[in-house]
């Protein structure tokens, strides 16, 4: 039994250093091909909506300020039946901006369900080679689109950048640094060749990969759409790429209380089932870590108190030379707290996960 808690101890503790190591010596992942300003293809930015009267528009702002030559981008944002005012606020800004076209989600197309209908609905009106997808709650920055492209190579179909949350408070500083970390986590064994997803609010897909798909009327049902595109199109040969670079950071809205966050992470779980094989392994080393090191205090708790320390300071060591990369202030009183949160969270999370009961997101039960 002992040789088996140190086993998975030791597992998790090598993913930790494996991922330092990442973050020291490949800060940002560097362009495939450098972008020709004079011949910029034709794009389309996808933006799925419900119920976002508190951040649609700070996106349309951030997209609007895109360094992208007018007349080379589209901007749609599909109303999926919002009961707020998202749909007043979207059309004020298609009024004075050409760019900017508001689509009501009326109907479904396929099988396809909340989020994935949407878009479904909007890559048939896209025009452009490229498809952007973010969230109506991110905020891009203004040379997103021109980085993203710039990865784009050969046989790459899906090019998907890194999401950092941003806002105000306590809850807002735990999720910032906890996406931070699992991105970041994410990015490295994407290295190691252990592909798992993209990111579904700061992603680009070809056209022409998208179209050989069948799109997302004709995918499995999923809940979460950004996976299951990730899927369809490695499962046609197609290559993707996941990277960090400075310019094609997004930032998202923060989750402003506990129980919207435990469903938050709850569908991402569920989406999780489809992960190949070693990715489930993975997820057994991480969730054994504080069981392992529980037991393992009734052999030692001054070794127990050694690794929780090595493994804290890991971890943060990580989380601060990331956000320096970034030129995100730091708080080490947030660093020493999340170790805290991190626990809470995974409880919480694990026991929300096993409540019969259905996920609900944007008002929709899943």
């Amino acid at each position: 039994m002992l040789i088996i808690l140190l086993v998975f101890v030791s597992l998790y503790l090598s993913i930790q250093i494996i991922h330092l190591l990442r973050i020291n010596l490949w800060c940002f992942d560097k362009p495939e091909q450098s972008i020709n300003i004079q011949n910029l293809p034709e794009i389309s930015v996808l933006v799925a909506a419900r119920n976002e009267e508190k951040n649609i528009g700070k996106c349309i702002e951030s997209l609007l300020a895109l360094s992208y030559p007018k007349h080379l981008l589209h901007i749609y944002i599909g109303d999926d039946n919002s009961t707020d005012n998202t749909a007043s606020i979207v059309k004020k800004y298609c009024d004075s901006n050409t760019q900017v076209n508001y689509i009501s989600i009326q109907k479904t197309l396929g099988v396809a369900k909340g989020k994935a209908n949407v878009l479904a609905h909007l890559c048939n009106v896209a025009k452009g080679d490229y498809f952007f997808i973010t969230d109506a709650d991110i905020i891009v920055q203004p040379l997103w689109a021109k980085t993203i492209l710039s990865y784009f190579k050969n046989n790459v179909a899906i090019v998907s950048g890194t999401t950092v949350v941003k806002g105000d408070g306590f809850l807002s500083s735990m999720q910032q640094i906890d996406w931070l970390y699992f991105m970041d986590l994410l990015l490295t064994f994407d290295k190691l060749g252990l592909k798992s997803t993209a990111v579904g609010n700061n992603m680009a897909i070809t056209r022409s990969a998208y179209e050989k798909t069948g799109g997302y009327e004709n995918f499995p049902f999923s809940i979460t759409e950004d996976f299951m595109l990730f899927y369809q199109v490695r499962k046609l040969g197609f290559s993707t790429i996941n990277m960090i670079h400075p310019n094609a950071i997004n930032f998202s809205a923060a989750v402003d209380n506990w129980k919207i966050l435990l469903q938050q992470r709850k569908r991402w779980l569920k989406g999780a089932t489809g992960l190949p094989f070693y990715w489930w392994i993975i997820f057994l080393v991480y969730a054994s870590f504080y069981p392992a090191l529980l037991a393992l205090s009734f052999y030692s708790f001054l070794f127990v108190f050694f690794l929780l320390a090595v493994k804290w300071l890991l971890q943060s060591i990580g989380v601060i030379l990331r956000l320096k990369q970034l030129q995100i202030p730091v708080s080490i009183s947030s660093i020493v707290l999340y170790e805290f949160y991190s626990v809470c969270i995974t409880l919480g999370t694990a026991f929300y996960f096993i409540l019969p009961q259905k996920v609900n997101w944007k008002g929709r039960y899943y």
